[in-house]
């Protein structure tokens, strides 16, 4: 259920919050991209090949003033469907909502979301002109300079600026592949479908700490692979329970640590669970750390290595002032 939340996010655009200048044509076209994702009204049907399987999905994108809603629907089988948007996370399945995500809501603008092409790990190439699905486009390489990470293609629309295909490699091999097979892009698109879901969608009310407050009272850490670095860091509400969210990024690939205290009366696995899905790796484990016992886990679009890495380097550092939180 998690793991379709994370996939659905990486779908729906997320970018690390930074300033960034253009300073080249291969950094003007990744700043481009990053901008008409968070600027502009979008609809989108998507084919995603991961590995043997292939799923069809639609993604919608509205930007009312200075805040984002969006939506990420599986048109494959049973109902599955995320929405973002004013602090949340909502993950529907089947005939209702199972899963609710809150974290403190920060409004901002399109140049302010952002981030700077990532050249130190990577090796950047351009090609321009490269047409896909009777558009044409620029084709942005960059394959990475270590074993940290994935290496990403991407072929971005010359007329709106949005992505119209994405490949993540390893090597010579693709992992995931997800195409645009159908775009829709205008100040009218999806605005009636944001204010019906907003009707119809009630969200609990909810007030996690603020970040600044939080940040003072964090009581454990990872130590990241070279060039990541943590960009975030939230209490978000889960279905009414708190878990701890640290998030780390290279610039293009994205780390999160989710750590929640475990109830007393669930089995605890000593050995880390790993799971891949497509370009997405997980690993969870129980770990201890003062007189607590924590599920870890650790999601992002990178090897497992990198994973295993921040799993098994995670641990408590208490202090008074995160005494009464954990």
């Amino acid at each position: 259920m998690r793991k379709w939340l994370i996939v659905g996010s990486l779908c729906l655009g997320q970018m690390i919050p930074n300033s960034y200048a253009v300073v080249d044509p291969a950094g003007d076209a990744w700043h481009r991209m990053q901008v008409a994702a968070h600027e502009l009204n979008y609809e989108a049907t998507l084919t995603m090949v991961s590995r043997r399987h292939v799923s069809t999905l639609r993604r919608v994108h509205v930007r009312v003033g200075a805040h984002e809603w969006q939506r990420l629907i599986s048109l494959d089988g049973e109902r599955r469907e995320v929405q973002t948007g004013q602090g949340s996370a909502l993950l529907f399945e089947g005939n209702g909502l199972t899963t609710l995500m809150q974290e403190p809501q920060h409004a901002s603008t399109p140049e302010a979301l952002t981030s700077p092409l990532p050249s130190t790990f990577y090796a950047t190439r351009l090609l321009v002109n490269q047409r896909l699905g009777g558009r044409f486009s620029q084709e942005l390489q960059l394959q990475p300079k270590d074993t940290w990470r994935y290496g990403l293609n991407l072929w971005i629309d010359n007329a709106s600026g949005l992505l119209l295909r994405e490949e993540v490699t390893q090597g010579d091999h693709r992992l995931l592949v997800l195409s645009v097979t159908d775009l829709h892009v205008g100040p009218e698109v999806g605005l009636a479908e944001f204010k019906h879901a907003v009707k119809s969608v009630s969200v609990p009310a909810s007030t996690p700490p603020t970040q600044a407050a939080y940040v003072a009272c964090q009581s454990w850490g990872v130590l990241p692979p070279p060039g990541f670095q943590r960009v975030a860091l939230h209490e978000k509400v889960i279905n009414g329970t708190m878990v701890d969210e640290a998030r780390y990024s290279d610039g293009l690939a994205t780390v999160s640590v989710f750590v929640t205290r475990a109830p007393a009366n669930l089995p605890k696995y000593q050995q880390p669970r790993v799971h891949h899905w497509g370009a997405m790796t997980t690993a969870e484990q129980w770990r201890v750390g003062g007189q607590n016992t924590y599920l870890v886990s650790v999601l992002g679009n990178v090897p497992a290595r990198t994973v295993l890495q921040m799993l098994s380097t995670w641990q408590v550092v208490m202090s008074p002032a995160c005494a009464k939180h954990y």
